[in-house]
C-alpha cells in the first residue's frame, strides 16, 4: 500500500499518514532549536507557560499574577 511507506526526500519526511513513535526528547526549546519534538516537550513548555502565568497591574499598583484561564475582574 503506497499510502502506508514511510520516505525520506529532499521535500521532507512522510510517515506514510503513520503516527511517529518513540520520539526522543529535543532537549531545551529555543528559537534555534531545529530537533523534532514528542508529546512530552509539548505538553512540558505548555504547562510552564500556563503555570506561570502573567503579571498585571493596573496604574502603576500591585501587580497580581494571573494564570491563563483565570478571569481578570
Amino acid at each position: 500500500d503506497a499510502t502506508k511507506t514511510a520516505k525520506v526526500t529532499d521535500a521532507g519526511i512522510s510517515a506514510g499518514n503513520q503516527t511517529i513513535t518513540n520520539v526522543g526528547s529535543a532537549g531545551t526549546l529555543s528559537a534555534t532549536n531545529t530537533n523534532a519534538t514528542n508529546g512530552a516537550d509539548v505538553f512540558n513548555a505548555v504547562t510552564g507557560v500556563t503555570n506561570k502565568g502573567i503579571n498585571i497591574s493596573a496604574n502603576g499598583g500591585t501587580a497580581d499574577n494571573v494564570k491563563l484561564g483565570e478571569t481578570v475582574d
